[in-house]
């Protein structure tokens, strides 16, 4: 698998957006998905933006995982979408973002 991230500069896809489990649009379109043959598991579209870059970096030994002694630095979301239907994986949102242990965002 592939590191992912955003490959142009023309559309505005954060990571929930861009995670390529339906590969639908937010209407829903095209129904089936976008070759849906690329579609990714939860688990897999995680992984691609977690421990696999931080793994083509030479770095899985000090991010990509919430292990101890590994920088501090990720989102707590507002679902456990592991567990989410695709709609609700959609609506999720960012709760908390924490960098280098603190926390530099939080909603309410």
């Amino acid at each position: 698998m592939a590191p992912s991230g955003r490959t142009s500069t023309t559309a505005a896809l954060g990571p929930i957006e861009a995670l390529a489990i339906t590969r639908q649009s937010a209407d829903g379109l095209p129904a089936g998905g976008w070759h849906p043959e690329q579609r990714l598991s939860v688990e897999e579209a995680i992984a691609a933006y977690t421990i696999t870059p931080a793994y083509a970096s030479h770095e899985e030994q000090r991010k990509g995982s919430i292990t101890v002694g590994k920088l501090a630095d990720l989102v707590v979301l507002s679902r456990d979408i592991l567990r989410a239907s695709a709609s609700d994986i959609r609506a999720t949102e960012v709760d908390r973002t924490i960098l280098g242990g603190r926390v530099i965002y939080a909603t309410g």
